[in-house]
């Protein structure tokens, strides 16, 4: 792992598969100082090692920050875009490609090409997350705010 400063944040990234770590706090930093389209660019800028290939359907990766297995989640709860998130220090960790893939999915729920089941997780209120546990609800919030369908 290397850390890069982007907008000001000191991110951790891994110079070999180009996977970002953000720190409980970080998304929000970056998107309120650079906005929605910093993600892009942010995803652009980091890329992996000439013939790496992509660790897929990995059973449990170990937080960088605290060493504890990070739990995967769902973007969206319903996307095809699965996250990895640490329960113990709120980090969340975006593997190469995952920022591009939530943003095409926020960009075909804008659309409308999304099943309606869909339209109705994206549209999840406090109401619903106040069921959820703490961390799941977190982990929803700071994923959401990541890529949003509104544009800055």
């Amino acid at each position: 792992m290397s850390q890069r400063s982007f907008f000001g944040v000191l991110l951790d990234t891994c110079q070999h598969c180009a996977g970002i770590f953000f720190d409980e706090g970080e998304v929000c930093q970056i998107r309120e100082r650079g906005g929605v389209r910093a993600f892009d660019e942010l995803d652009s800028m980091i890329q992996p090692e000439p013939g790496h290939e992509d660790a897929t359907g990995h059973d449990g990766r170990d937080c960088p920050a605290c060493h504890q297995t990070m739990r995967r989640f769902r973007y969206l709860y319903s996307s095809p875009v699965v996250l990895d998130s640490c329960d113990g220090c709120g980090g969340i960790w975006i593997d190469n490609g995952e920022l591009q893939q939530m943003r095409e999915y926020m960009e075909s729920a804008k659309d409308g090409r999304l099943t309606s089941k869909v339209q109705g997780d994206l549209s999840i209120n406090l109401d619903t997350t106040a069921v959820l546990d703490r961390a799941r609800a977190q982990r929803a919030r700071i994923a959401a705010s990541m890529i949003a369908l509104h544009n800055d």
